[in-house]
């Protein structure tokens, strides 16, 4: 699939902003001691806003800022002198890094916050992974076909099991055979809201559908082999939690209950992957 315009401007901007954040940081001076700091400075964000180390210990990954913009810089914790320290990742125009974490010893994931309009203003998320040093930039399930939606960073699980992949929440697309058929598709398609779970590679951008979207659940947890077992949603003011049992086909509802009510109800949190599934209690 050939890059839209808008992929090619977001990695496009985060290339060129990262390399703008690493000459300012090169030549920042330090303010002195005991200077009062100006609004300015009071009001901007933090220095460092994250970091995240990797699975074997050798990188960190820091989202630093500089004039009010952020770059995901790595630090190879076994070299020594300038190649310690890299930009790999900078901030797209319109958009806001929000966090970073490996994926892999060597592969970073960081997403993005922007705020779109179309009749209103609305949140959007991205992803996009790099290497440790800096190569292979991609911007994930944005432009593919099978997937789409507002949110495009909700990773459930980032160890599932086959290599190179995460689980994420995102909405169904165009299905399979839309996509081979090659026909048009004119109006709305995708779920809307009601997510499906994807098997996603963090270096190919590959996407394969583990979980398809079932109203009304929203969201979706896994147990600790990255298997779908719970999901919880909202149908008008009722919501409900369900529940799949290991080995088993069907899901099964375990509770409903109305908004703004004093009743008790379920927060579900986590599964494992015998029968048992842990749930905040809310009276």
């Amino acid at each position: 699939m050939q890059p839209t315009k808008e992929m090619n401007s977001f990695t496009t901007s985060a290339l060129s902003l990262g390399l703008a954040l690493a000459l300012d940081l090169a030549s920042s001076i330090t303010a002195a001691a005991g200077t009062a700091p100006s609004i300015e400075e009071f009001a901007s964000r933090s220095r460092i806003e994250d970091v995240t180390i990797s699975p074997d210990g050798r990188y960190l990954a820091v989202i630093q800022t500089q004039n009010g913009r952020a770059a995901a810089v790595v630090v190879d914790r076994t070299s020594t002198g300038t190649s310690q320290r890299q930009v790999v990742m900078g901030e797209p125009d319109q958009f806001r890094m929000t966090w970073c974490r490996w994926a892999t010893n060597t592969r970073l994931l960081c997403s993005f916050l922007g705020m779109n309009k179309h009749n209103f203003v609305y949140a959007v998320t991205r992803l996009a992974g790099v290497d440790a040093d800096g190569k292979n930039m991609h911007v994930l399930i944005q432009g593919n076909e099978s997937a789409q939606g507002q949110f495009q960073d909700r990773i459930i699980n980032w160890n599932p099991g086959p290599k190179d992949t995460v689980l994420i929440e995102a909405d169904e697309g165009l299905s399979q055979s839309q996509i081979s058929s090659g026909a048009q598709v004119y109006g709305n398609v995708g779920t809307h809201a009601l997510p499906a779970v994807f098997e996603l590679n963090v270096v190919t951008g590959g996407l394969k559908m583990r979980q398809p979207s079932r109203a009304p659940i929203r969201h979706w947890i896994v147990d600790k082999r990255g298997q779908v077992r719970l999901g919880w949603g909202f149908s008008g003011t009722t919501i409900s939690c369900y529940a799949r049992l290991d080995g088993d086909s069907e899901w099964r509802r375990l509770t409903k209950f109305e908004v703004f009510t004093r009743d008790n109800h379920f927060d579900p949190i986590a599964a494992e992957h015998v029968r048992i599934f842990r749930c905040k209690v809310f009276v």
